[in-house]
């Protein structure tokens, strides 16, 4: 089977990484991932391929940005009911206790197995 340019390109990039040992890998798929997955979106009898390129760029910038301040707010709006309502911080925090403490458990069980 014959490579396309896009295919060799994210071949290509897949190995070239800057940055900590750590983040290596993270990146390394993310770049995979978009140079694998935006060219199927992306057809060049409807123009430019750079100009589609940059606008499922963008739509996916402004997409995570909205997702992610919709997270932040919400995590805004939690925190301030927790705040006013001392009761549900102590139901919070006894819930997360259970839940951190069941994982434990499960975790030592799994490790003798």
């Amino acid at each position: 089977m014959r490579m396309t340019r896009c295919a060799l390109a994210a071949r290509c990039i897949c190995f070239i990484s800057p940055g900590k040992r750590s983040s290596r890998a993270a990146t390394r798929r993310f770049r995979c991932a978009y140079l694998s997955l935006l060219p199927q979106f992306i057809d060049p009898a409807h123009g430019s391929v750079l100009g589609q390129s940059l606008a499922l760029g963008m739509t996916q910038i402004v997409i995570s940005l909205a997702v992610n301040a919709l997270i932040v707010f919400m995590a805004g709006s939690i925190a301030r009911f927790l705040a006013q309502r001392p009761m549900w911080i102590a139901v919070q925090r006894w819930l997360m206790g259970t839940v951190l403490a069941a994982l434990a458990v499960r975790v030592a069980t799994e490790a003798r197995r």
